[in-house]
């Protein structure tokens, strides 16, 4: 019970941050649990290779590229045992309710084609792209637009499948849109000059602002935040009818889009730099991560700070700061050992895992229950006696 009493602890104490680039490789059964379930191979496993890479795109978003070994699979056996693994609402012959999902191929083209649905349930409007570069490469690219608030949309997932001798590997990763809404249905003259500059690749503020608006909003929520829901959407609708008087003007958007952005992102910076006692330098950081089915992608806030002191005492300050039973003592800890702890019950099973890299330490608490799985990673690395502590956390229904 100890164990479960500090998983519930550090739910409620931390929310997301950052990866650290030293750990980019995580064992299979990490990246599986915590970023792709799909993965998984033809005989109820994991398969042996993942490899997980992070990227920081033109919007500051961190976005995640996560490559999957389907061994001894030709390409369309990879990808007929990825659909069938998805377990998602939007597959061939799915049913969820009375309601049946949009319809994949069952089987990889070997030509281009192009499949578009209108998902009436999630008012969405689904494009499924199939590129055949050649027999033994295909790419897939999903997206959609339209007002649901469960899916993330506006950004492209893009699925590469590539044979090679050891079997198929599967590379997914996301882009993101220009533009935060369909420029096809821009309904004024300013949507409109925002649609034509960001065709010729001169305007990505809309997006930039857009992913600022959608974690000031998730601040909103926490428990101890001093922002209003409320308030947030009010000025971001006032905001846009005065943007809108610009008109066709493009650089008195810019500069609406530019005093927007500005006030936003103060507001957040002051949500996160208090959140935590005893850490400074907290700035919120934008990412994207998938959750279990193709479409669905999801819009978080990593969180990084710092801590004045070593590696060691900035574990003992993460854990104390709530009066934290130790699940692994410091004395443990400074052996700098790699280490992993499993324990649970018949309702719930827990793991505790510590990591060492270029004297980086990663911590690692993973939670598998019947209603979903959970994943909290704190990265502390220290430089000339101070520490960056990175932290994240993903909630897998």
């Amino acid at each position: 019970m100890k164990y479960l009493f500090l998983f519930i602890i550090l739910l409620a104490l931390f929310p997301s941050t950052i990866l650290a680039q030293d750990f980019d490789e995580l064992s299979a059964d990490n990246i599986a649990s915590t970023y792709d379930r799909r993965a998984f191979n033809d005989k109820g496993g994991y398969n042996s290779y993942q490899k997980q890479e992070t990227f920081i795109d033109e919007y500051g978003v961190k976005r995640y590229r996560i490559t999957t070994l389907y061994e001894n699979m030709d390409i369309n056996k990879a990808y007929e045992t990825y659909i069938k693994n998805s377990k998602g609402y939007y597959f061939e012959n799915n049913v969820e309710g009375t309601y049946k999902g949009t319809t994949w191929l069952a089987k990889l083209p070997k030509e281009n084609k192009i499949l578009n649905w209108k998902n009436n349930l999630e008012n969405l409007n689904i494009t499924l792209e199939y590129n055949y570069v050649n027999p033994k490469t295909v790419t897939v690219t999903y997206y959609n637009f339209g007002s649901s608030g469960r899916l993330q949309p506006y950004n492209k997932l893009i699925l590469e499948f590539k044979q090679e001798a050891k079997g198929t590997y599967l590379t997914i990763s996301s882009q993101a849109f220009p533009v935060s809404f369909d420029c096809k249905k821009a309904g004024n003259a300013t949507e409109k000059a925002i649609c034509a500059s960001s065709e010729k690749g001169n305007f990505n503020e809309d997006t930039k602002l857009n992913y600022l608006y959608k974690a000031l909003i998730k601040a909103s929520y926490s428990y101890n935040s001093e922002i209003s829901t409320q308030d947030v959407q009010n000025s971001q609708i006032s905001w846009i009818q005065k943007r809108n008087q610009c008109k066709g003007d493009i650089n008195c958007i810019k500069q609406s889009y530019k005093t927007r952005y500005n006030e936003m992102a103060a507001l957040l910076n002051k949500q996160y730099a208090k959140d935590i006692q005893g850490f400074t330098n907290c700035t919120p950081v934008h990412g994207i991560v998938w959750f279990g089915r193709t479409e669905d992608e999801d819009f978080i806030v990593f969180r990084k700070c710092q801590y004045k002191g070593d590696i060691f005492q900035t574990y003992e300050a993460l854990v104390d700061y709530k009066h934290l039973e130790y699940s692994v003592g410091i004395e443990n800890v400074k052996t700098k050992k790699d280490m992993k702890l499993d324990f649970g019950d018949s309702s719930y099973s827990t793991s505790l895992e510590f990591k060492w890299k270029n004297n980086a330490l990663r911590f690692i608490i993973s939670v598998e229950s019947e209603a979903g799985s959970a994943s909290f990673i704190y990265t502390l690395k220290e430089k000339n006696g101070i520490t960056d502590v990175m932290m994240e956390e993903y909630l897998i229904p």
